[in-house]
């Protein structure tokens, strides 16, 4: 079971690497007016962008990852693991980017760890919802 933990973990690991490339990638077209007339042109520069292609690879390998993942973890389990993504975000911006993070954002952080954490631990009372 651990390592269907680990495949998910290396998942929110890659789909972070991948949306800081991405960003990085969207500074590229950053000047570029968004319009029908210059769909050809952004996507010239994206092509031939290694960087794009690299967040692509990643992000397709964090699909690979999520796949693994949830194959023995429940859903509802895995998916809570995915916002530790904002956590690496946040870490990132503040490391990286300079910002300042705010008292009520530091509470959202922890709120946000608690709850993966309460969501991973095998508890035995289990509530099961029956259709109707």
């Amino acid at each position: 079971m651990k390592r269907f933990y680990c495949f998910l973990v290396l998942c929110v690991v890659s789909n972070f690497f991948s949306q800081i490339l991405f960003d990085k990638v969207s500074k590229s077209i950053q000047n570029i007016d968004i319009s029908p007339a210059n769909i050809v042109n952004i996507l010239t520069i994206l092509i031939i962008n290694p960087l794009f292609w690299l967040s692509i690879i990643i992000y397709i390998l964090s699909a690979i990852l999520w796949l693994l993942g949830i194959k023995k973890i429940p859903l509802s389990n895995a998916y809570s693991i995915t916002s530790l993504n904002y956590i690496f975000v946040t870490f990132y911006a503040i490391i990286f980017l300079n910002e300042v993070v705010s008292f009520q954002k530091l509470i959202s952080i922890c709120l946000v760890i608690s709850g993966v954490f309460l969501m991973s631990v095998n508890t035995k009372m289990n509530i099961t919802i029956k259709k109707i």
